[in-house]
């Protein structure tokens, strides 16, 4: 089956109904548990497969530019996935100063409660 079928025949409905259902929830589990690093292309069609949606990674980039992917995946990009909806890696990670003076806050506040 050709991927244009996929979304033209109206025989396939279903198969494209549930690859649509799949690729939300995998969307909707990324986007609730705040992960902000992209998924493997490799790990969503593994997914699919196990779902008994067969789609190569060919077919999968050329379906993510139209209905209904296009609503869901934000980028393809090598083999990373981003959802649309799904937190950008802001990369705010404490830096070392301020680590030393939260703990030394901390520090100071334990010891002024045993005196």
């Amino acid at each position: 089956m050709k991927i244009r079928e996929l979304f033209e025949d109206e025989s396939s409905t279903d198969l494209s109904l549930a690859l649509s259902a799949v690729i939300n929830q995998i969307a909707s589990r990324v986007i609730d548990t705040g992960s902000n690093s992209p998924m493997s292309l490799k790990s969503i069609l593994t997914v699919l497969n196990n779902m008994g949606i067969n789609v190569s990674e060919q077919q999968f980039r050329e379906m993510v530019t139209n209905d209904p992917l296009k609503n869901v995946i934000a980028n393809v990009s090598g083999d990373d996935v981003t959802f649309i909806g799904q937190r950008k890696d802001t990369n705010q990670a404490i830096k070392p100063d301020q680590s030393t003076a939260t703990l030394e806050k901390m520090a100071k506040r334990a010891a002024d409660k045993r005196d």
